[in-house]
């Protein structure tokens, strides 16, 4: 799952997914039990021009005579960002149509109200969650490295630590302010450092 799904993403799903393809048949087995693989890749939103719709397929084709050459490996991406617009109706019950609109949700209140009464939807509203506290930390992270980067750069000596300090408690606060709604105070509290009494004041 992607919150933006770009170039990389996609050159980096590619890999992963032939990688699978590769991986699956054991040495010395016939190339007829190969299993068929399907990937998935959910995002909220995607700036490739062909994903024009909630959903595009891709598959293994030879060039010059644009044939598929690999009927069990199909590729999938499910742009969440056309919801709305495109003409996907499989009515309010549908599971796909649920666990989409989970997805999509931007408060943990609003993703267990479309999952109350579903065991199964419960654990996929857990599943956003921690994708969301992965996130969040790998962006506190690549924050924390950027403030080391600068204070580096400028070779400042007596005031870089106090810089960084300074610097990577104000983007704490901003991460913060962004999860509030979203997770926990407890989980908030854990992703970024901030005291349980630092995040109420925020709130």
């Amino acid at each position: 799952m992607y919150t933006s799904f770009d170039e990389e993403d996609f050159t980096k799903s590619k890999v992963y997914f032939f990688r699978i393809y590769s991986t699956d048949l054991p040495v010395g087995e016939k190339y007829e039990r190969q299993h068929k693989v399907s990937q998935y890749n959910i995002c909220l939103k995607s700036s490739l021009s062909f994903t024009k719709n909630l959903k595009t397929e891709y598959l293994l084709k030879e060039k010059e005579k644009n044939i598929i050459v690999a009927h069990d490996l199909k590729g999938y991406i499910y742009n969440l960002d056309k919801l709305e617009e495109s003409n996907y109706n499989v009515g309010e019950n549908n599971l796909l149509n649920k666990i989409f609109k989970i997805i999509k949700a931007t408060t943990d209140e609003e993703r267990k109200s479309i999952a109350e009464g579903s065991e199964f939807l419960m654990d996929v509203v857990t599943q956003i969650r921690k994708f969301l506290y992965d996130e969040e930390t790998k962006e506190m992270k690549n924050i924390q490295d950027k403030w080391k980067r600068e204070a580096r750069k400028e070779g400042l000596a007596s005031g870089m630590a106090q810089g960084i300090a300074q610097g990577i408690k104000s983007e704490k606060t901003l991460i913060a302010q962004k999860l509030i709604g979203k997770l926990s105070i407890d989980e908030i509290s854990k992703a970024t450092g901030l005291s349980k009494q630092e995040i109420q004041k925020l709130n």
